[in-house]
């Protein structure tokens, strides 16, 4: 038998590898990115309210350790009132040291922190303080040199700060009278 000669045609037969992607590729990948953007954004914004009630029930959690380390190293009453009016401006509450022991802030005192939860948005805010109140109608608590809570009648200051959010959901910041701190 007899082979027939080959042909050449100047290239091998085969077909050259596509390089890029086609238009309909790229539509197909961002319409993909845009509905995984799209679902993830819903949800972080239904998490963001309870994240900034959480911040906030931790600052002030914090803001009461840092009176009751501030109160021992001192050796005095390092004091915080709610509902303070400071200038003109009410602030939820303001951390200061309390060198007369009258749990009552004036212009003379050192203010540790202060403190207003609107800043956190979503809503935060004070639903209820327990504490009891000092001369001027604040509820106020203080923590003493030896880092036990004092109320402004002398007893024990034991209290909860209950803060919510837009949706209703709450948290407890709870004192006790040993000045441990919890959030409940």
């Amino acid at each position: 038998m007899s082979k027939l000669p080959r042909r050449n045609s100047g290239h091998s037969g085969c077909k050259e590898a596509a390089t890029g992607m086609t238009l309909l590729e790229v539509m197909v990948v961002a319409a993909i990115v845009s509905i995984l953007v799209g679902i993830s954004g819903a949800g972080i914004m239904g998490v963001l309210p309870n994240l900034r009630l959480n911040a906030a029930a931790r600052d002030l959690r914090s803001d009461m350790q840092q009176a009751k380390v501030e109160a021992v190293k001192r050796s005095g009453f390092c004091s915080i009132t709610f509902n303070q009016d400071i200038g003109g401006t009410e602030w939820d509450y303001v951390v200061f040291v309390d060198s007369n022991e009258s749990l009552e802030y004036d212009a003379n005192k050192t203010i540790i922190s202060r403190n207003d939860f609107a800043s956190y948005e979503s809503g935060v805010a004070m639903d209820s303080v327990n504490f009891a109140n000092n001369t001027s109608g604040c509820p106020a608590v203080a923590f003493t040199a030896r880092g036990l809570t004092e109320n402004h009648g002398g007893g024990f200051g034991a209290g909860t700060v209950t803060l919510v959010n837009g949706r209703g959901d709450e948290r407890d910041v709870v004192l006790s009278a040993t000045g441990r701190i919890r959030i409940d």
